[in-house]
């Protein structure tokens, strides 16, 4: 049995793609509220929510407002997440882990053919202006 219309992976919304988040009376029944939440990529998600779940001291709601629209950068994932790896960079080196000519290689590349073509561009273009 298919349920709904969209994919499973459209429902998905990063915290960083949402521009904006209303919150809306019924004007039918005043029990209900929607929660409209606008994305950055132009989707519109529709909550309805009971009126006594759909309070600012709601944690659900709490929490969305805190990841979308966060009040210090530091508060981001990355820089949260960044707090429990501080030593990543003693530990494995950073740009040590990664050769560009070995993956120039593995890709089949010529890497000192590359280096050969770009100078000769830089020749050229000095040239031009010249």
């Amino acid at each position: 049995m298919k349920r709904g219309f969209f994919k499973p992976t459209y429902m998905q919304l990063p915290h960083g793609l949402i521009s904006k988040i209303e919150r809306n009376t019924d004007k039918k029944n005043l029990e209900l509220v929607y929660l409209d939440i606008y994305s950055k990529d132009g989707r519109l998600f529709k909550f309805k929510i009971p009126e006594k779940y759909s309070s600012e001291s709601n944690p659900f709601i709490q929490l969305l407002f805190i990841f979308a629209f966060p009040d210090r950068k530091n508060d981001l994932f990355a820089f949260e997440y960044g707090k429990a790896g501080k030593n990543l960079e003693e530990n494995y080196g950073g740009w040590k882990i990664y050769d560009i000519e070995r993956e120039f290689h593995r890709q089949g590349i010529d890497f000192a053919d590359i280096n050969d073509r770009q100078s000769n561009v830089i020749e050229r273009d000095i040239r031009k202006m010249n």
